[in-house]
């Protein structure tokens, strides 16, 4: 019998990780970042531009700030029609501004450790999230709540995409991104520097509210399919859940990180105003 070709999905209806890149191709010495919001937050911690592109019917108070801090600091812009803004990023969703910048360079797990005031006893650790926006509100709440850093294995795991960069809010170029090659052994290197690794699953152990839970800590964020490795899932020292009432199946893996990093926010500020 003939085998029939296979039906390949639209771009549309793929997830947003598995569909092509929204940007033009990237080095180590360039990446693309997009939105009004990023692009100030680029401005704001000092990384060096490049190149800048408004799309040329641009209009808003943000644009016109945009547009004027890029001049104000000699930055190339060049203005572009819709055409050929969508064009050039054809997935994403640019809201008329793209910026080239030189990217951070990747921090390391020990230089973090060991870095005066770097370290603030908060980490968290992605073990298989693959979707950009995903990583990117993570990322977010990492910074929001006082993480020293995001530690994002090379491997099964979206990098710092233009997409993650923008559901970051910026944060992404702010808050150290510690890129590993074995993620299992980078947490083991953190139990030996004394931290307790903290794993998020629905089949936790123990409710999250009611985890005693020491500091320094890791925070290990399982994918959004199959959640955290068994080798992950083995380094743990605890594995906690969030509670839930409602009858949806589970939340979201960056809203579990979100009240997650709330929870040790509040736990921390409370022993402060105890102490």
């Amino acid at each position: 019998m003939r085998r029939l070709p296979e039906k390949k999905l639209p771009e549309s209806r793929k997830p947003s990780w598995k569909r092509q890149p929204d940007r033009r191709p990237a080095t180590k010495q360039t990446a693309w970042i997009f939105g009004r919001r990023a692009a100030l937050e680029l401005f704001e911690c000092g990384l060096e531009v490049n190149e800048m592109l408004l799309l040329r019917s641009g209009e808003g108070s943000n644009y016109e700030r945009i547009r004027s801090e890029a001049e104000s600091r000699g930055i190339s812009v060049r203005f572009v029609d819709r055409f050929e803004f969508d064009r050039l990023f054809p997935n994403s969703t640019h809201q008329g501004v793209a910026v080239s910048y030189k990217p951070r360079v990747s921090e390391n797990l020990e230089t973090i450790l060991t870095r005066p005031g770097g370290d603030n006893g908060l980490l968290v650790a992605l073990d298989g999230v693959e979707d950009p926006q995903n990583v990117g509100a993570i990322i977010r709440s990492a910074e929001v709540f006082g993480a020293s850093g995001v530690i994002i294995p090379e491997r099964r795991a979206a990098g710092i995409t233009p997409g993650a960069v923008k559901a970051s809010a910026g944060a992404a170029l702010r808050l150290p991104v510690i890129s590993v090659g074995n993620l299992a052994q980078s947490l083991r290197t953190l139990k030996k520097a004394g931290y307790w690794v903290v794993g998020l699953d629905m089949a936790g152990s123990v409710s999250l509210f009611e985890a005693k839970i020491a500091s320094p800590v890791c925070l290990v964020m399982g994918g959004e399919g199959d959640g955290m490795s068994r080798l992950s899932r083995d380094l743990c020292d605890l594995i906690v859940r969030i509670p839930q009432v409602g009858k949806i199946g589970s939340l979201n893996v960056s809203a579990s990180a979100a009240i997650t990093l709330a929870e040790l926010l509040r736990r921390d500020q409370m022993l402060k105003l105890k102490g």
